[in-house]
Order: C-alpha cells, then structure tokens, then sequence
C-alpha cells in the first residue's frame, strides 16, 4: 500500500508539473494568436487587396483559429480556460446530443442514452460538458473498429464516506461506457497526459482526455476510469449536485467564458464618442494590434509596455483623468493587471476597467472593490471581440 500511495503522489506531482508547462505554453501561444489573428482582421477591411491576397489571408485567419482550439486544450487540461458555469439538467444537455452523438459514431455503434427521472441539476458550461461527451464517445468509437455499443447513463449518487478518489458529497454520476478492445494497466497510468495517445499517428494529438479532465476539473468534478483489456472501458464523471441557494455541495470554479471567434467589424463604423482609452500590454504584437484597432474606431489611445510605463505617462499627461477605460492584460512583470487597475480607480473616479488574458478570469473579475466596472476579454479575441467588448464596457454602440 505505501508504495501505490507513493506512485500516485509521483503520478500526481508529474501531472500538476505538466499542467504548469501547459498553461505557460497556451499562455505564450494566446499572445501570439490575438496578434495575428488581429492582423489579419485589420488586413480584411483594407479594400485595396487583391481578390487572391484576401484568399490568403482568409486561410491564415482559419488555421490560426484551428491553432486557438489547441490552445483551449491546453488551457482545459491545466485547469486554466475560461468558463461560462451556470445551472444545467443533464437531462437536457444529453437529449440534445443523442442526434450529432449518433451520427458521430456511425452506423456500426449502438448508442443508448438514459437518464434517471428525478436528476439533480448541475453547475457547468454546457458547451464544455458537451465536450466532454463527446470526446469520451468519440475514443469509444475508435476502441471499437468492427462495431459495438456505447452506454451513457446519468443519475444521482451519494457518497458517505471520503476516500482518495472522491470526497464525500452528493453528486450527478454520468457514464460512458463501450464494449471495446479495452485500455491496458500500463496505458491506464498515463491516458490523461497530454500528447499521450494510443492511436496510430495522425489519428489524434493526445489532447482529447487531457482536455476532459481539465473540464471536469474545472467543474469541481471528479473522473474515475475502469477498464479491462478485452473488454470494454467505462468513464465516471462525477459533477457536485447544485442546490437551491446557488451553490453546490462542492465548490467548483466560478469564471467567465472564453467567446468564439467571429467576422472582422467593419471598418466604415466609427465610435460615437471620442472616449480616451490607455492600453497596457507587455506583448507587443497584441499591444500593436489593439492600438490600431482602437484608433481606427476613432478612440484617443495611450499605450504602455508596464504598469510602471502607464503609471508615468499619467504622472506627466494633463488629461489623465478623462481616461475613460483602461484595457490591461492580467499578468506582467511588476505591477499586475489588477494592481494598476486598483490604484488608477483611486485617481481616475468612473474609469472603466477591461482585462484581457490567456488564462481564465475568476480570479480578477472582482478584484474592485469601489463600484467600478470590470469586464474581462479571452485571448486569443478577434477584432470584432475587442471592439463590442470596449463598447459594451463603455455602453456606447
């Protein structure tokens, strides 16, 4: 037994480490997406591109938002992505999936979906949980090449006692289960790892359980795979009931959503209002790209590389005070996002605050104790995300 526990705590540490490296990676690469993605948008408005240079930049637009999917991954599996958790029957989230999980599975799986009459409700991201079932329907397909049965089943459990898999608490257990080729005892050890994949190269990056358990995570849920080689595997997912005064009997994560990519704005659409915005980003490819988008809209701008650089410029600015929003990002060395925006709604009665990050929002959201508002941006956000988001935190539009 002590040796098991040791295992599970190497095991552990490994996974939390990895977690780490993943976050820090999505962050970096979240930068590097908004400036292009940003890019690209600015480029689209510009009428004087030839036919076949709007191609071009049409395809780079996609790949990059098929490169951003990869990024929500890795944010999923690092407990790191931004979500949009509300209450939730799963119930109604299965019902509504029976026909793309059918269809998905293809004409060789049986699928039978059922759920019990009295399901306690959940609190979750719908799309994210939908993503969860799917991934986990999607592995039993390829777990059975000649065809088999695929079983979900939901329904209320109790749990009385704490052991080191899940805490005691009252909880909605939905299970996948199949009747494939089964995952092996050394493969079992290591199913949740990212980029660690069974299937033969070029049918999957090992991101898929990886992305599952982070959303279950992130959830404040629990999953629990069983499988016998031979003979099929089941995956329990465990989500905390949610009671009636808005919380749950265990506490999850609460965080805003990351939104989906969109169509550029159009460029001929100016702000009805001159409001004088100060951008602070230590990126400078998305620093540049929100400068130009902003004054392009007709806003005043000031930018800053530093919390430190924004605060000087607004030591020796005459007009400081008609600041009317600041758009910072999160995490910078020094003084932090939150920090800078603390300290100018001590000096700046009114200004509005909007953050922007790679990692999710929960944690910065309420920072402002002073009645000041505060909105929080995803990266990587497209040019269409940044302008309604500014103006919805300024209320014009």
């Amino acid at each position: 037994m002590p040796e098991r526990h040791d295992e599970k705590s190497a095991q552990a540490q490994k996974m939390q480490a990895i977690g780490q490296l993943a976050g820090g990676i999505a962050h970096d690469f979240s930068n590097l997406l908004t400036a292009i993605i940003g890019s690209c948008d600015l480029l689209l408005q510009n009428r004087t591109l030839q036919r076949t240079d709007n191609d071009e930049v049409e395809e780079i637009r996609r790949n990059s938002k098929r490169a951003a999917a990869l990024v929500q991954q890795l944010l999923a599996f690092s407990r790191q992505q931004s979500i949009q958790p509300q209450e939730v029957s799963l119930v109604d989230v299965l019902a509504d999936l029976g026909n793309l999980l059918r269809h998905l599975l293809g004409e060789k799986v049986t699928l039978q979906v059922h759920c019990q009459d009295d399901l306690w409700p959940v609190r979750a991201d719908i799309n994210q949980f939908e993503q969860v079932i799917v991934n986990l329907a999607v592995n039993a397909r390829d777990a059975m090449p000649n065809g088999g049965d695929v079983a979900i089943h939901a329904g209320n459990v109790r749990i009385d006692a704490h052991d080191d898999a899940l805490p005691a608490g009252e909880y909605v257990l939905c299970k996948v289960s199949d009747t494939g080729s089964g995952i092996s005892r050394e493969n079992m050890q290591r199913i949740f790892e990212p980029f660690f994949s069974t299937k033969e190269r070029g049918r999957g990056v090992g991101l898929g359980l990886a992305t599952v358990l982070g959303i279950v995570r992130q959830s404040g849920g629990f999953i629990l795979p069983e499988s016998t080689p031979g003979q099929g595997s089941t995956f329990r997912v465990y989500l905390p009931r949610f009671v009636a005064n808005g919380s749950a009997n265990i506490n999850a994560d609460a965080s805003v959503g990351f939104e989906n990519f969109e169509t550029p704005v159009p460029a001929n659409l100016a702000s009805k209002r001159p409001h004088h915005i100060l951008v602070v980003e230590d990126e400078e490819g998305v620093r540049r790209f929100a400068v130009r988008a902003l004054q392009r809209r007709g806003f005043f701008v000031s930018q800053a590389a530093s919390a430190e650089e924004a605060l000087q410029l607004l030591e020796k600015n005459p007009d400081a005070r008609k600041i009317a929003l600041l758009l910072s990002d999160v995490i910078m060395p020094g003084i932090d996002g939150p920090q800078l925006a603390m300290r100018l709604c001590k000096t700046h009665p009114g200004i509005r605050v909007l953050f922007m990050s790679g990692y999710e929002s929960g944690k910065f959201r309420e920072v402002l104790e002073n009645g000041n508002r505060v909105e929080f941006l995803a990266k990587p956000f497209s040019l269409k995300q940044l302008i309604t988001r500014i103006e919805q935190t300024l209320e014009i539009g």
